[in-house]
């Protein structure tokens, strides 16, 4: 059963009549230190100076932001809602695809629970060093920063309702942020609605779209504080899988040294799957749209050296026949334990700085390779979130960066305090 509740924000203050593009910022774990740079230089108020401190020493760090958090809060640049609400997050969007989409979410707080055993589900492990850092934030901080992204059925249609009738209100914020996306908050305040809600998602399983690091530091953080009763939640955003805004991009994988050359990689490859050319003029999602029907990847070595790779369902299902089928469908299980370990011997590296690196722009990643910063760029098909949930029900784990949810909920828009009042 999920316990889900409102709670008492902390927001950025209407009154300081600023631009919350200015304020607010991206995940910690997306935002890189050429944006970093751009966001604190042009706001000394931007979340990022609390959520990437930047001094020398990692103790320091902590002290530091936890001291200019105080300082906002103290000053009433950030304040807290006087009652518990629920808050509805919107975001409006243009993909790489050029169509325009929106999305609708609750922000709330639910029950910790540990993973796997309860009502909230993960589909990925995780790195210690990332949870080290985000954990010696919380506790200089006593704060909670941005949500975790959890999905949800709602086949029934309980919950929207609800939301596009809150959407219909005043916006507490509205603002387009560095990447074009216009981002507003509403509020639910509504005794009778917000009880709804709170019994409706009673009967819900949840499951992590993206923020594992993020819960599995909530829970550390309750263990370690068992006294502290507001400990014993995590601030979410929960997105129903039906919504028509929720999109699931590629994580495309960038091999920074390969154990061989291109023409021997290429060799060994071809032992599996069929190999071809990468047609000219051809863009590499079509060619990987086209062949969806196979699991099927686009090998980058460097102008006029890009292949397609394809294996068929059979096969996949011959090589690996002790994987669940869960898991053996996904084109990133025959990528990380066929084409990567299995063939290149290059094994999953589950570490900040290893060998294989992720991008969700395939331009990027070309360009990465093109640059010299990596000797290889392998472009993959998404995978659906069906595909998440099947593999999350039965506690199955994926492959590290297997999903990428776009967009990410903006860290600033709001904060969870766990200081005792």
């Amino acid at each position: 059963m999920v316990e889900i509740k409102p709670f008492r924000g902390l927001r950025y203050s209407l009154e300081l009549k600023k631009d919350l593009s200015l304020l607010t910022a991206p995940p910690f774990d997306v935002v890189s230190p050429e944006l970093r740079t751009r966001l604190s230089q042009k706001e000394p108020h931007n979340i990022v100076h609390v959520d990437l401190p930047q001094s020398h020493e990692a103790a320091d760090r902590y002290k530091e932001a936890a001291e200019r958090l105080t300082s906002w809060i103290k000053d009433e640049t950030i304040i807290q809602e006087k009652e518990p609400i629920y808050y509805v997050y919107e975001q409006t969007f243009t993909a790489h695809d050029g169509i325009t989409r929106r999305r609708l979410g609750l922000q709330a707080l639910i029950k910790i629970e540990p993973l796997g055993s309860g009502s909230v589900h993960p589909h990925e492990n995780t790195m210690s060093t990332l949870k080290e850092d985000r954990l010696a934030l919380t506790e200089a901080a006593k704060t909670q920063l941005s949500p975790v992204f959890l999905i949800y059925n709602d086949g029934e249609n309980a919950i929207k309702p609800l939301l596009e009738e809150a959407a219909k209100t005043t916006p507490l914020y509205s603002f387009k942020d560095e990447e074009g996306i216009i981002n507003r908050l509403y509020a639910i305040q509504d005794k009778e609605k917000i009880n709804t809600i709170t019994q409706t998602f009673k009967e819900k399983d949840l499951y992590i779209a993206d923020g594992h690091h993020r819960y599995e530091t909530a829970h550390m953080y309750k263990q370690r504080h068992p006294e502290n009763t507001l400990a014993a939640y995590v601030m979410v955003f929960v997105v129903a899988v039906e919504d028509p805004g929720l999109l699931v991009m590629p994580y495309h994988r960038l091999i920074r040294t390969l154990p061989m050359t291109s023409d021997e990689a290429l060799q060994k490859i071809r032992t599996a799957f069929t190999v071809h050319p990468l047609p000219s003029g051809m863009k590499p999602e079509d060619e990987l749209e086209k062949h969806k029907s196979h699991h099927a990847f686009v090998m980058y070595f460097g102008p006029h050296d890009a292949h397609v790779l394809t294996l068929s369902k059979k096969d996949a299902e011959r090589i690996l026949p002790n994987v669940p089928s869960h898991l053996r469908r996904l084109d990133v299980t025959v990528l990380h334990s066929i084409l990567l370990d299995s063939i290149l011997g290059i094994k999953d590296d589950v570490t900040v700085g290893g060998n294989i690196t992720y991008q969700h722009d395939s331009k990027k990643a070309i360009q990465t390779v093109k640059d010299g910063k990596a000797q290889a760029a392998i472009l993959v098909n998404s995978t659906p979130a069906d595909d998440l949930i099947a593999v999350a029900k039965v506690n199955g784990r994926m492959p590290p960066k297997s999903t990428f949810f776009y967009p990410k909920p903006r860290t600033g828009m709001l904060l969870y305090s766990l200081k005792k009042e």
